[in-house]
């Protein structure tokens, strides 16, 4: 898995950042892709009920609904997961009959569930959380804000990557500043907040690529383009610093 990573990173830096408006993850049942469309600027995505392989409607219904529109060229990120199955109980009682203690249990099916993230046209980034339609295979979504209020910058020309650390530790977010450090948007699902928790690495890179990946919230790895020659690795350690290095692709 970490060698395929490397791959699919590696391949990510050889595209131009106009092409790589592009994002993909793994679910139980299969994969999911989204994509920017170069014409209309949405972002559509391959249905969320397919299994082992993704495939896309050609009706154009599969396009995020979002109340902040994204830029050009955005980056992507995205996660995804299933939830666990869980039982809904039905009333099986005339409406208004107070008395009937008459109640049905139903299993209700798993869902997939994502949290996608995209630059938007004033360069801020936003985040959109969506529910799958098992029948129809299309998404709904929950929501679509702003996280980066309090971010002091955003490159024009930013890369995205986010990992989720659980129901309780919420997501991180890492993105490009102004001088094109990499620097760390945190959600707080306690608080439900996102806040800005400073530069995880003042070293520059040189393309705006970045992926994140982690086995825990005390060892998370992000890696970026350096230079033509060489990947940068920036590790989170358990005494709460980061650690740099650097990797020669060629």
């Amino acid at each position: 898995m970490a060698s395929l990573l490397w791959r699919l990173f590696l391949l990510a830096v050889n595209i131009s950042p106009s092409r790589a408006t592009i994002a993909a993850w793994w679910n139980e049942l299969g994969p999911q892709v989204i994509l920017q469309d170069e014409a209309t600027g949405d972002i559509r995505y391959s249905a969320c009920n397919a299994y082992e392989q993704a495939w896309y409607s050609t009706n154009g219904e599969n396009s995020l609904k979002l109340s902040h529109k994204p830029k050009n060229g955005t980056p992507l990120a995205g996660v995804g997961w299933y939830t666990q199955a869980y039982t809904v109980y039905v009333t099986t009682c005339p409406p208004g009959n107070a008395f009937c203690p008459g109640r049905e249990p139903r299993l209700a099916d798993r869902q997939a569930r994502a949290s996608i993230w995209y630059i938007t046209e004033f360069d801020e980034i936003a985040n959109t959380v969506v529910n799958c339609n098992n029948r129809t295979g299309l998404f709904r979504s929950v929501g679509n804000w702003v996280v980066s209020r309090d971010a002091p910058s955003i490159h024009s020309n930013s890369g995205l990557a986010a990992i989720v650390l659980g129901e309780s530790d919420g997501y991180r977010v890492y993105y490009h500043d102004k001088d094109g450090a990499i620097n760390e948007l945190k959600y707080d699902p306690k608080r439900d907040e996102w806040s800005h928790n400073g530069f995880i690495t003042k070293d520059i890179s040189s393309l705006p690529a970045l992926a994140a990946t982690f086995t825990s919230k005390e060892n998370i790895t992000v890696v970026a383009p350096r230079d033509d020659k060489t990947i940068g690795v920036t590790r989170y350690q358990k005494n709460g610093d980061w650690q740099r290095s650097m990797s020669a692709t060629c």
